[in-house]
């Protein structure tokens, strides 16, 4: 029992390390590109879906061909590529350098997301544990996410926006450390067997299943929310609305603390609505904030909108986290966790894709507002999550 706290511990720190270093860097991306690059708004968004697109191709081959026994090592490699790929970002100058780091980078974000995710619902002593393994992960996922923008916020405003890259890649270092003693620590632990390899009739059973086609499709509905916003939000901040960089890792910071609140009082939310409809409400508080965002003309207006679209985001990831992972068997949970991210992937590649593309027709402020379509969608489909068997 030791050995597999021990084990959760590692996986638990290192995707609290590994998501801050991320939101060190997602605040102050686009805006750095936007300047520092001289991207035009279309080719912000291809940075960012590039990044999307890189991580799908990975979480599609991770399905097929990795057996559990070996997410260990690929998860080690991810994390070595996680940190070089940052620091690539601090030494590129150019456009297209700027794409292939991100292809990189995406591809380990990838790789280690899928393989954290799948090892601590692996490593555990019963199926019971695997709700809590996952509650203690998402909050140190959650906590990452608002001490992220927070370093940013001191980085950018004491050394600049360019050291807040190199700082990120520091941040993440100390993962290469936990991912190998994991490794030490996890051997012959694993609940699921060993040396299965997916075979399509099985990828064709589990994506049949409705509680991981509702988790997905839901996840994929918020993720091009969320791929969208984080491409194009900072753009109105800046150049709209006058707002300083490290204003802007503020306001993430803030993003990600209400966040981190909601998925604390996830249990006694549940309790109160159920899990229907606390989906539907946080979707749709999701849709109300990027019409704020994308129609709002003042900063307190814009801060409104940026702080509710941050309460959709602590709870559809959890929620849908739960139910893929309650309704996926164990020795498919690297496929069902592969499918569910994947689907997160896809959002956020076609949602800075399809900006880029109306990016000539429409201003910046009219595709976020657009993009409100997707939450609505989403809660529409959270009607049916009483077919999972989960309330």
């Amino acid at each position: 029992m030791r050995i597999r706290l021990t084990a959760r511990t590692n996986i638990t720190v290192s995707g609290f390390i590994l998501t801050t270093s991320i939101q060190i860097l997602n605040p102050i991306l686009a805006i750095y590109v936007y300047r520092e690059l001289s991207a035009t708004p279309a080719e912000v968004g291809i940075i960012f879906a590039v990044f999307a697109l890189a991580g799908l191709l990975l979480r599609v081959g991770l399905a097929f061909l990795v057996s559990p026994d070996r997410l260990g090592a690929l998860l080690l490699l991810g994390l070595v590529v996680n940190t070089l790929s940052i620091t690539g970002y601090y030494v590129v100058d150019t456009i297209e350098g700027m794409l292939v780091m991100r292809i990189i980078h995406g591809a380990a974000i990838a790789l280690d997301n899928t393989t954290m995710l799948t090892l601590i619902g692996l490593v555990v002593a019963n199926e019971g544990e695997i709700a809590r393994s996952l509650s203690r992960y998402t909050a140190a996922v959650a906590m990452g996410l608002m001490t992220g923008p927070a370093i940013a916020t001191v980085v950018v405003a004491v050394l600049g926006t360019r050291e807040a890259i190199l700082a990120s890649a520091l941040i993440s270092a100390p993962t290469i450390i936990l991912g190998y003693l994991f490794i030490r620590r996890s051997r012959g632990i694993w609940l699921g067997p060993v040396h299965h390899h997916t075979t399509v009739k099985e990828f064709i059973t589990i994506i049949r299943g409705v509680g991981i086609r509702l988790a997905s499709s839901i996840f994929f509905l918020f993720s091009v929310v969320y791929g969208v916003f984080l491409a194009y939000a900072p753009l109105i901040a800046g150049p709209r609305l006058g707002l300083a960089d490290e204003i802007i890792t503020i306001l993430f910071l803030g993003y990600f603390g209400i966040s981190f609140i909601t998925r604390v009082l996830l249990p006694r939310l549940l309790g109160l609505l159920g899990a229907q409809n606390l989906l539907i409400l946080s979707l749709t508080i999701s849709a109300a904030g990027l019409a704020i965002v994308g129609l709002s003309g003042s900063p307190q207006l814009f801060i409104l909108g940026f702080e509710l679209i941050g309460i959709g985001h602590g709870i559809t990831f959890p929620v849908t986290a739960i139910i893929a992972a309650r309704t996926v068997a164990p020795q498919f949970r690297v496929l069902g966790n592969a499918i569910y991210l994947g689907a997160w992937d896809v959002g956020t590649l076609l949602g800075p894709l399809v900006g880029a593309l109306l990016a000539p027709y429409l201003s910046i402020g009219q595709l976020i507002a657009l993009a409100a379509i997707a939450p609505l969608v989403a809660a529409l489909l959270a009607l049916n999550l009483k077919k999972t068997g989960i309330h």
